[in-house]
C-alpha cells in the first residue's frame, strides 16, 4: 500500500501450478487472464514445470505476445545479494541492525496483550505480554532494546524473549516487554513489538534480586542507546 499498489494477486502454488508448462502459464495466465503489458521480475526468476521459464523467456515471449519485460537486478548489502536466506542467517545469529537493514524495516512480533505471571509488579518493572505463533521464526532468546507499537502510539523498552528461566520452568516462548514510563493497563490490546538491538542471551540468575539489577541495568543500556538519558 505504501507504495501505490492498489490490487495484489497472488496465485496458489498448486501441483498443477507445478506441473504447468511456461509456455502454458504465459498464454493462459499472464495474457489470457490478466491481459499483462509489462511484466517486472528479478534476474533469478524461474517458473513453470522443472523452473524450465526464466526472464530471458520472458523477453523472448514478449515479442510473440505483445508485452514488455523488465528485468530488475537484485539489491545488495554487503556485496551479497539480499534474500530470504540472507535474512534468516542474519536473524538466527541476533544480528538485528543487520536484519532491519536488509527488511528496509524492523523486525516485529505482532500478538494480543495478555496476563503474565506479574512478577514485573512485584519488582516496580511491569512488563506486557504477548506470545509469538508457532510458526513466527525468531532470532535467539534473550533481552533486545524495543520500540512497542500500538494506536499510533510508538514507546521505548526493553524486552526478554525467551522462557523466563529464573522464574518459569516451562518451555512455552513468550515476549515480555518493560516499556519505559508506562503504567496504563492494555490487556488484550494488539501491539508490534519491534526488535531493535539485541543485548544479552537470557540468563536462569540465583535469586529475584539478582533478576532485578540486571533488569535495571539492561534498561540503562537501552535508554542510553535510545538517547532518553
Amino acid at each position: 500500500e505504501s507504495f501505490g499498489i492498489d490490487v495484489e494477486i497472488e496465485y496458489p502454488f498448486t501441483n498443477e501450478f507445478m506441473r504447468m508448462e511456461p509456455e502454458d502459464f504465459v498464454k493462459e495466465i499472464i495474457i489470457k487472464k490478466l491481459k499483462a503489458k509489462v511484466v517486472v521480475v528479478g534476474t533469478d526468476y524461474h517458473f513453470g514445470k522443472d523452473r524450465k521459464g526464466n526472464a530471458q523467456f520472458l523477453i523472448d515471449k514478449g515479442d510473440e505476445y505483445g508485452f514488455e519485460t523488465i528485468v530488475v537486478e537484485k539489491e545488495k548489502y554487503q556485496e551479497r545479494e539480499i534474500s530470504s536466506t540472507y535474512i534468516r542467517e542474519e536473524l538466527k545469529l541476533g544480528h538485528m541492525e543487520t536484519v532491519n537493514v536488509l527488511l528496509n524495516r524492523p523486525y516485529s512480533i505482532t500478538g494480543i496483550v495478555s496476563k503474565g505471571n506479574q512478577l514485573g509488579r512485584t519488582i516496580d518493572m511491569p512488563t506486557v505480554n504477548i506470545y509469538p505463533s508457532e510458526i513466527k521464526l525468531l532470532p535467539p532468546n534473550g533481552v533486545y532494546a524495543s520500540i512497542t507499537s500500538f494506536d499510533e502510539r510508538q514507546i521505548f523498552g526493553v524486552t526478554n524473549l525467551g522462557t523466563k528461566p529464573t522464574v518459569n520452568d516451562g518451555f512455552e516462548i513468550s515476549v515480555e516487554t518493560n516499556l519505559f514510563d508506562f503504567n496504563e493497563e492494555i490487556y488484550g490490546k494488539k501491539i508490534d513489538v519491534k526488535l531493535m538491538h539485541f543485548l544479552r542471551p537470557e540468563m536462569k540468575f540465583n535469586s529475584i534480586e539478582d533478576l532485578k539489577k540486571q533488569m535495571e541495568n539492561d534498561t540503562d543500556f537501552a535508554k542510553e542507546m535510545f538517547l532518553l538519558k
